[in-house]
């Protein structure tokens, strides 16, 4: 992993205005002191947060493939991202329902805009180096392919990818979205909203199988 300023930059550079341009250029020299050190060096790991939408549940902020890949660029870093994606109904049952960050209404309606600013950057950004995942209980189903993905053909590249999924990727209960949706109407009725953020995940999961 990186250390944690840089893992602090790059949060600053998504949610901080204030100059936002001398960040960039911080950034930019802790990738590239991190890239002077062969290996495999993970992003996003600082704890008690997941850079994700709706991190921070921020109408006007997201996480910013586009900077990111820009700033590794500059930086002779080799970029190389896993999206891991989540259902409609988990999603909003543990945001509005369990941890009532929002309404569901409200949350919906912000996790469908935000899911459409993710497919936007995704197609900004060249899909040899991305690879989207959903969300599953156990890593080691996604760890191998995913890694296989990524890597390009270089062996080495790929068993630390692997390691490092596997490792990193952690998820803490299984959805069950039959039982998610139920929790969500015991709540309120935003069956409408919700209809359109599901059409909206299963167009985006269509676009990143093809």
């Amino acid at each position: 992993a990186v250390d944690a300023e840089t893992d602090r930059l790059m949060r600053a550079l998504w949610y901080e205005d204030a100059g936002a341009d001398a960040t960039f250029a911080k950034f930019v020299e802790a990738l590239a002191r991190a890239a002077r050190t062969p290996g495999l060096h993970c992003l996003n790991l600082l704890r008690g947060t997941m850079l994700g939408y709706p991190d921070n549940n921020d109408k006007t902020h997201h996480p910013d493939l586009v900077t990111l890949a820009a700033a590794c660029e500059r930086a002779g870093a080799d970029l190389r991202v896993v999206v891991l994606s989540r259902a409609p109904e988990p999603i909003v049952a543990s945001t509005a329902v369990r941890r009532k960050y929002l309404g569901v209404a409200e949350e919906v309606t912000q996790m469908s805009n935000q899911l459409a600013f993710l497919s936007t950057q995704l197609e900004a950004v060249d899909a040899a180096f991305f690879v989207c995942v959903a969300y599953a209980p156990d890593a080691s189903r996604v760890a191998g392919p995913v890694a296989a993905h990524l890597a390009g053909g270089l062996p080495q590249t790929e068993r630390h990818l692997a390691a490092a999924i596997a490792r990193h990727y952690v998820v803490k209960r299984p959805d069950d979205r039959a039982a998610e949706l139920a929790t969500i109407r015991a709540h309120v009725a935003s069956d409408a909203r919700l209809r359109g953020f599901q059409q909206l995940y299963r167009r985006f999961t269509k676009s990143q199988a093809s």
